[in-house]
């Protein structure tokens, strides 16, 4: 299975255009849309439907931002989704927006037994490893297993990996990786391609349409903790969000003291958040790429938009709370620090902040960013390529050469 070296993708075709349907178990949103591609498959006159799964896969519940156009069709049981996939045309393909795992198996099953055509997109993926303090293979594997949620993720893996070979999960079409550490994972699919991050995309757009200027501020990557849908996903407890604003904005505050600034609020895409919760702070909403490219550094937990910051060769300050500490302190935290060490830096909390110093923020290691830039983010030999081309390309061209 190899990555293509050289690709025209050519969108001015006359091949017939494919049914696309998304599988997902997230509500439809704004940033769903923009960044799945639903909305250039919609301008370009593709036949697209998004199934919510929702109610089948987990806890039922709503999404702030959400959209109702008239391709969304919201599924409430495995009886009503053997229905839509039995009415589906041959030409399909399903893009499957989850993971295989115990939850998402069923579904899969169904899939395959169908033998459609199916494609997944894997992006999003940040450094697993602590930089400095490596553990040798063995070691990590048994402290995986003694950990009973890790010794039940490595069975559940074990258990994947044997429907595959038994071909009860069938192999994707196609799997669209984004930078060289997803590139080089083993896969079970039929072709593999290679594709930016969604983040590339927006960060050369603003790039390219404003001057990289700095305007005095410096941004929080906000990831809408309290309010995090995905927690009861991973089966994690929801903080207090009266502590946990109440620790931020006096971590904010001794940062604004400390380096003479202001810090603006990069809002999470799933959420309604004001100025309130962040007393009083700027709050904007799907604007992230343009605030990273001019603030003077980036706050963060671990969200994947530190995309932004590594590409515009932004310093970085990774922070937790104390009452994140006590709830994730082998999760959340635990990721944080992670990341941090990955750049050879410190994760912060409110009374390790008084340790920074201004002359230590402003080193920005340019190495470590680009390695982090191909191996997470887009790969050379995608550097010049549009996501939603190659997607688009790649998927009429897979339902084309099907029906020669």
């Amino acid at each position: 299975m190899n990555l293509d070296q050289e690709v025209d993708f050519n969108l001015n075709t006359r091949d017939k255009k494919p049914k696309i349907i998304y599988l997902s178990y997230i509500r439809l949103t704004d940033r769903v849309s923009r960044t799945w591609f639903l909305n250039d498959l919609v301008s370009r006159g593709f036949d697209i439907e998004y199934w919510d799964l929702v109610r089948i896969m987990r806890e039922n519940h709503r999404e702030y931002n959400e959209i109702k156009p008239i391709y969304l069709k919201e599924l409430n049981s495995m009886t009503e989704l053997d229905e839509q996939l039995k009415n589906q045309v041959k030409n399909v393909v399903y893009v499957i927006l989850f993971p295989q795992n115990n939850t998402t198996l069923s579904v899969y099953k169904k899939l395959s037994k169908l033998k459609v055509k199916m494609v997944y997109i894997d992006w999003g993926a940040m450094p697993l490893y602590l930089k400095r303090a490596p553990i040798s293979r063995i070691k990590y594997i048994f402290c995986k297993v003694i950990h009973i949620k890790n010794l039940a993720e490595v069975l559940e893996s074990k258990k994947i990996h044997l429907l595959q070979r038994l071909n009860i999960i069938k192999k994707f079409d196609i799997v669209f990786a984004s930078g060289n550490s997803l590139q080089n994972k083993p896969r079970h699919a039929n072709k593999l391609v290679s594709i930016p991050f969604a983040d590339y995309s927006e960060y050369k757009n603003v790039i390219e349409n404003s001057k990289n200027k700095v305007s005095g501020f410096a941004v929080f990557l906000d990831i809408n903790l309290p309010f995090q849908s995905d927690l009861s996903l991973e089966r994690m407890p929801q903080i207090d969000p009266i502590k946990y604003y109440s620790q931020l904005n006096l971590f904010f505050e001794k940062i604004e003291k400390i380096f003479n600034l202001t810090v603006v609020i990069a809002a999470h895409p799933k959420t309604e958040l004001n100025s309130s919760y962040f007393f009083g702070r700027i709050v904007n909403r799907l604007k992230t790429a343009e605030l990273v490219r001019d603030a003077e550094f980036v706050i963060s937990h671990q969200s994947t938009s530190i995309s932004y910051a590594i590409l515009n060769y932004k310093p970085i300050i990774f922070f937790y709370t104390d009452e994140m500490k006590l709830l994730y302190e082998d999760s959340v935290v635990s990721e944080i620090k992670y990341l941090a060490n990955y750049f050879d830096l410190d994760a912060l909390n409110y009374e390790s902040l008084t340790k920074l110093g201004v002359k230590s923020l402003n080193q920005v290691n340019k190495k470590i960013y680009d390695k982090y830039i191909e191996d997470f983010i887009v790969s050379r030999r995608s550097k010049h390529l549009s996501p939603s081309e190659v997607f688009i390309s790649e998927v009429t061209s897979l339902c084309n050469k099907a029906m020669v």
